[in-house]
């Protein structure tokens, strides 16, 4: 069989200590149809993820673009069309991006990852992503196996947001009430919205709307006629089974549509659905970059509300890369941050490593703590933000004329005082009155109108008094 395949590929070095993790990612375009066409790989891939849609539009018949035998040389890829189709189809061109797995960010900010799941079934299911972005990235999906015999299987996704997104099996609208046989993988891949240079190669990803009616997208960016564009419909607001077609992809514009299957009926209208694309440019093949490692691997970030009411914040590291310290900050509303402690990084590691830091005193209610790390650079990145609550009322009604009350919420032993705002105690000219069900009443009203600061055990109240 002869086919055409043009490819392109990158490296990004990776480094963990002496180990170098490199041949990240590889892009290409191939010209197929339904007989199963081998694509060697320039590069050497330990674990790898291809993602290979959408289809040119040259035949009219509906295809399913279907992988197989995906190793680090190479892949195997066909396209499938309905059943009571011909089944032949003409020559269609496929750009795919091939990514190794994991997580990696670049010195511009921009973050991406790959990664897989499995599914048996045609329900959406949740996928957490590697890492939280700053705003919801494109997320591209596709199934990676060819394991049972089911025919015409691809994915759609649904519901994307900064750290997560839901994803499933999808067949022809005939046999879409029907699970397929056995289990198959599915690969996905993610990227930073935007666009730009990095040493040299240009890339965009970004989404727009689209329907059954080609609509044209303009790239932001300036790209060569070889670039290579990949799509997924990222959206689930119409629930017929359907695919994505390119026409007219040029170095300013692609054209993307929603192919509905009719294998079931003949209606083929869509409504509008978001649809995310990835353009990245082969600069003639030179596009060579490196991106920034990522000076932490965290594995996990736990935040605990310890028996004697205190806070333990606790992380662990898969490895450091020049990891000067970590910062602990705490907040009331998440907004307004105040500094816990420091912890000293272990510089450089490929170790676990598990850390802790303690807050003897935790705000009543929610306490928000966030944790950051910092490079010996100066270099700093937050890890992320956890929440515990406290469950210690707060004095009512505030502001008040005299009368406060405190639910001490099953609260045995526990000693209450009165301070002003001099942080002077006081203890004459304040009753006391204590009642069922752990409820106490003090009785302010011999005092001058003011702030004050009640103290429930360890935990801090300001009240006004007028």
């Amino acid at each position: 069989m002869k086919y055409f395949l043009f490819s392109f590929y990158f490296l990004l070095l990776f480094s963990f200590s002496s180990q170098a993790q490199i041949l990240v990612m590889e892009t290409g375009a191939v010209s197929i149809n339904h007989t199963t066409t081998s694509v060697s790989l320039t590069n050497t891939f330990s674990d790898p993820v291809v993602i290979a849609r959408p289809s040119s539009f040259n035949g009219p018949h509906e295809v399913a673009i279907r992988l197989d035998n995906v190793s680090g040389t190479g892949f195997d890829i066909h396209l499938d069309e309905p059943v009571g189709r011909d089944g032949p189809h003409t020559m269609e061109t496929i750009h795919y991006v091939v990514i190794e797995k994991g997580r990696y960010t670049f010195g511009d900010g921009t973050m991406l990852e790959a990664g897989t799941v499995s599914s048996s079934n045609l329900s959406f299911q949740t996928v957490n992503l590697l890492q939280t972005y700053p705003s919801t990235p494109a997320i591209f999906t596709q199934v990676q196996t060819d394991d049972g015999p089911t025919n015409f299987l691809k994915t759609r996704q649904r519901n994307s947001t900064v750290s997560s997104f839901q994803v499933k099996l999808e067949r022809e609208e005939s046999l879409n009430s029907t699970s397929p046989a056995g289990s198959e993988e599915i690969g996905y891949f993610a990227i930073s919205k935007g666009g730009g240079v990095l040493d040299g190669l240009t890339i965009e990803a970004n989404s727009y709307s689209v329907d059954e009616v080609a609509a044209t997208q303009f790239f932001s960016e300036s790209f060569s006629p070889g670039l290579h564009m990949i799509a997924s419909i990222a959206t689930y607001n119409g629930g017929d089974p359907s695919g994505l077609r390119w026409t007219n992809l040029t170095a300013t514009q692609v054209e993307l549509f929603v192919d509905e299957d009719i294998s079931n009926d003949s209606e083929e209208g869509h409504v509008f659905e978001t649809v995310d694309y990835f353009a990245i440019d082969d600069n003639g093949g030179a596009g060579i970059f490196l991106p920034v490692a990522l000076p932490v691997e965290i594995v996990l970030f736990d935040v605990t509300l310890t028996r004697d009411e205190k806070v333990r914040v606790e992380w662990t590291t898969k490895s450091e890369v020049n990891n000067d310290f970590f910062t602990i900050e705490k907040s009331m509303d998440s907004k307004s941050w105040e500094k816990l402690g420091v912890v000293d990084g272990a510089g450089n590691s490929t170790n676990e490593i598990h850390y802790e830091h303690f807050d003897p005193f935790p705000y009543p209610g929610i306490s928000y703590y966030r944790l950051s790390q910092t490079d010996f650079d100066g270099t700093r990145e937050i890890v992320g933000v956890k929440s515990v609550e406290l469950e210690v009322s707060h004095p009512y009604p505030n502001p008040t004329n005299g009368l406060v009350n405190i639910d001490l919420m099953g609260t045995e032993n526990v000693e209450i005082n009165v301070y002003n705002t001099l942080g002077q105690e006081i203890v004459d000219n304040i009753e006391f009155d204590a009642s069922e069900n752990n409820l106490i009443t003090l009785d302010l009203s011999g005092l001058e109108n003011g702030m004050y600061w009640i103290k429930v055990g360890q935990f801090v109240s300001r009240v006004e008094k007028h």
